[in-house]
């Protein structure tokens, strides 16, 4: 998905280390000054309280690392899940109490959480698609598809 708008993309199982976090920020430092454009950073993760957490965590790691992106959560979101065809998915799992973040969580979701891959991949890049093209500038992106497939043909 990430490839088709030529993006980068990294994951992590749980927190990710301080080396990723850092080369991350390098890297997309990197890309704003060479692009002179604003970066995005599309975030996909558990709708639990780890999940949000996650997220809160990469957002605080790139900031400290003085990488200017904006978030934006692509998945898993209250509004996907309530839209599962699927009433057993819709439905979740209990929020585990000892989690310490549980109860910050259950105050704004309720005692319900869910994993991202209840998600259909196919959510997933229709989502990352509908946001880029909110964004894109489809003129400037064509010039430059036919300018690397000229480039392709030389070699």
């Amino acid at each position: 998905m990430a490839q088709r708008w030529q993006m980068p993309f990294t994951s992590s199982r749980g927190y990710a280390s301080l080396k990723l976090q850092h080369d991350v920020a390098e890297m997309l430092r990197h890309r704003q000054v060479r692009a002179g454009q604003q970066i995005i950073v599309y975030f996909i993760s558990d709708l639990d309280p780890s999940g949000l957490d996650l997220q809160r965590a990469w957002e605080e790691a790139l900031d400290n690392f003085r990488a200017s992106v904006e978030f934006v959560r692509i998945g898993l979101t209250l509004e996907q899940v309530e839209e599962l065809d699927n009433p057993l998915l819709r439905e979740g799992i209990e929020v585990k109490p000892s989690d310490s973040r549980a109860r910050r969580y259950v105050e704004k979701y309720g005692e319900r959480c869910w994993e991202t891959d209840i998600l259909p991949a196919a959510t997933i890049e229709e989502t990352l698609n509908d946001h880029i093209r909110s964004w894109l500038d489809f003129k400037q992106w064509n010039r430059r598809a036919r300018e690397i497939e000229r480039n392709r043909a030389l070699l």
